[in-house]
């Protein structure tokens, strides 16, 4: 959906590499110290964590706007 919007991304893959899992999970106590589940997708997006996105489509679509 990224690429079809033509937004550019990079998409990190944390379940098979220890060190960008270790770092999402510092960034997400960073950002919220109580939660206790993620959901991905997750999106870090100008120093901010998205996750548990209710409607992936407007988020993208909002995504596309500002791009």
């Amino acid at each position: 959906m990224l690429d079809r919007k033509k937004i550019p991304y990079k998409y990190i893959n944390t379940s098979n590499n220890k060190e960008y899992l270790k770092d999402m999970f510092k960034l997400l106590k960073l950002q919220s110290s109580g939660m206790n589940k993620v959901l991905y997708p997750l999106f870090l997006i100008d120093g901010r964590l998205d996750h548990d996105i209710a409607n992936l489509r407007l988020y993208i679509k909002d995504l596309a706007s500002k791009h």
